[in-house]
């Protein structure tokens, strides 16, 4: 075992243990979050910083390391362009939706979206079918973490460590730091995480513009290779495209759509300080993470082309590990520690947001209503022990799954989509009815199951966009044909709302 690799591996343990740190000195400085079970999943009070960088590293996470560039590896760079066109819209209807579900939250003392959604359409149905598509996309997306976070300290050893030991390890790392500092704690660390990884994607940038003659030269470069004969997601060499126009089409439709509702962003709604801090993050959050986060892994990805045609990195070197491995070569061997550090930093806080976020779901949506008798102490024990479980059922996925990292993202932007139908009923179409959202609901979510697990989508659409085109006309049509919510109840509902002049536009008549 190299002195490289074994240095690796301390910091690994090392980067672990600091993270516990975090989480212990959070809990002793606010005794608040081990206190009960309310202020343990949903640690309010966090401020602009902590919920900017907490929603980035919570959200964007190891796919823009591992995932980003290697799908502009593979694609060309029009790949950027979607993908920073989808980032910059996705957080625009937090503007709308963020300050409105912090005021009815801090009105109803809401604990999850479920629980609001329950409240307003005086229906469960919504509620669990809201938690179910929540769980899976949180489960999709954590499936990618594991896988990546896993890979790439086996790479630093020369695949010397397997893949799923290394992320069984990084599995009780999450889940000691996870339940010592609760919500706030997970925040706070991924903060740190946030910052350390889009650091790290920078630092790779720079040097790869550096090697590459700067970007002009790389650009004109990567363009000569194979005669400048790059369409959209035609990879060089290739006669057929990996993704034609459908493809296109509906993953940009359905990350955009999905984004809106991206768990991870409804949580933080409801634990932010106010809504100025909302409102300023819905300003920063697309610049942060398109500009600086996935343009810059992917420029690395795309450069990594010309590197390989040029004789500057060998040919055969693991695609999947692109970002460290055009580094590593580049530069110094080193560098496969350095990025191991910001995937570790991308992975884990994504895998925390997410698995503390499906515990809240599962305690509060399902437990507390079983047992409405159990106080908060006790839902706070049960919230851990339902972490502990979800989170290792994800892990073995990991260990079992064969899906790319990209491809399991924007699965889990599908299953998120489910809340289209309730949020709209809510605040943007009156005409729409309780039966209306359960049915779009549920014919969203088994179009998504039925196209990823045993069909092969048609027409190249993916999974989500079919789960869409399914969901929606059942959504208008079983909402025409039934009665909707009368205005008396939505004004009672909304009280808190019309008495803001800052939300008259919210549609409540």
């Amino acid at each position: 075992m190299s002195g490289m690799v074994v240095v690796g591996l301390a910091l690994v343990v090392l980067y672990g243990f600091m993270l516990i740190g975090i989480a212990l000195w959070s809990a002793k400085r606010d005794a608040a979050s081990v206190a009960g079970g309310k202020t343990f999943f949903l640690g309010t009070g966090i401020g602009g910083i902590v919920l900017l960088f907490s929603m980035m590293a919570s959200s964007f996470s190891t796919w823009v390391i591992m995932g980003c560039p290697v799908t502009t590896y593979n694609t060309g760079w029009q790949w950027i362009a979607l993908v920073t066109l989808y980032q910059m819209t996705l957080t625009i209807i937090g503007g709308y939706l963020g300050p409105r579900m912090w005021v009815l939250r801090q009105e109803y003392g809401y604990m999850t979206v479920g629980n609001m959604f329950a409240h307003f359409f005086k229906n469960n149905a919504v509620r669990y079918i809201l938690v179910v598509g929540t769980v899976l996309g949180l489960g999709a997306t954590t499936v990618a973490q594991f896988k990546a976070m896993g890979q790439s300290i086996s790479t630093m050893t020369g695949d010397m460590l397997p893949v799923w030991i290394c992320s069984l390890f990084l599995y009780f790392i999450i889940l000691i730091y996870a339940c010592i500092g609760g919500f706030k704690g997970v925040a706070l660390v991924d903060t740190a995480q946030g910052i350390l990884f889009t650091v790290i994607l920078w630092g790779g940038l720079l040097i790869a513009l550096f090697k590459a003659g700067g970007f002009a030269t790389m650009f004109n470069n990567v363009a000569a290779i194979d005669g400048g004969k790059w369409i959209l997601f035609t990879p060089v060499g290739a006669a057929e495209p990996i993704w034609n126009f459908s493809t296109a089409f509906s993953f940009c439709v359905v990350a955009t759509v999905g984004g809106f509702f991206s768990a991870g962003f409804l949580l933080r709604y409801f634990a932010s300080t106010d809504t100025h801090a909302i409102i300023k993050n819905t300003i920063w959050f697309p610049i942060l993470v398109s500009i600086g986060v996935s343009t810059s892994g992917g420029l690395v990805g795309l450069s990594a082309r010309y590197f390989i045609n040029s004789g500057m990195i060998p040919a055969d070197i693991n695609i999947n590990s692109i970002f460290q491995e055009t580094l590593s070569h580049l530069t110094t061997p080193w560098w496969q520690v350095i990025v191991v550090m910001g995937v570790l930093a991308a992975g884990l806080s994504t895998v925390a947001g997410n698995m503390t976020g499906a515990a809240n779901n599962i305690v509060y949506d399902f437990i507390h209503i079983i047992k409405p008798e159990i106080d908060d102490k006790g839902l706070k024990k049960y919230g851990r022990v339902v972490l502990a479980i979800v989170m290792f059922i994800v892990w073995f996925c990991s260990v079992k799954s064969t899906g790319a990292v990209t491809a399991l993202v924007q699965l889990s932007t599908a299953f998120y989509m489910s809340a289209m139908f309730p949020f709209a009923t809510m605040f943007w179409w009156k005409r729409g009815t309780t039966i209306g959202t359960i049915a779009g609901m549920i014919g969203l979510l088994g179009g998504v199951s039925l196209t990823t697990f045993f069909i092969t989508p048609p027409f190249g659409f993916t999974a989500g966009f079919i789960g869409m085109l399914i969901g929606l006309p059942l959504y208008i049509i079983v909402s025409l044909a039934t009665k909707p919510m009368t205005q008396e109840e939505r004004n009672a509902y909304f009280k808190p709302l019309i008495e803001g002049k800052s939300y008259d536009k919210t549609n409540v008549g």
